[in-house]
């Protein structure tokens, strides 16, 4: 059993939202790597999700609001958004981890449930 109280551990959703950050930016890498004869489906597939990812700030890219001209610079930008929103969750995560240890008296402990004891 882990020692470290559940506060001081990451959120499973931050945990979540960085693997499917890092698994579709794999994605879009290994579709922009295979040369396609037409339209690359599996790259406008990875693009959108990583544009869902990185809501409400990859708006600007989709209103080109930050142009931009070259795929590369398209998934860079859309990959910072992501982190960005990976950032302010774990910025919120701290925060509220923070306020609660501040409420809490020192030395208190959550009372025992009766599945517990």
């Amino acid at each position: 059993m882990s020692t470290a109280s559940p506060s001081s551990r990451a959120p499973l959703f931050v945990l979540v939202h960085i693997g499917l950050v890092m698994a579709v930016v794999a994605f879009i890498a290994v579709s922009l790597s295979q040369p396609v004869g037409g339209a690359n489906i599996g790259f406008g597939l990875g693009m959108l999700g990583l544009t869902g990812l990185g809501l409400p700030w990859s708006l600007l890219s989709w209103f080109e609001v930050v142009p931009v001209r070259r795929e590369a610079g398209e998934v860079a930008l859309l990959t910072c958004f992501a982190l960005l929103n990976i950032a302010l969750h774990v910025a919120l995560w701290w925060l509220v981890a923070r306020g609660a240890r501040r409420r809490s008296p020192q030395g208190s402990h959550p009372p025992v449930s009766q599945a517990q004891a």
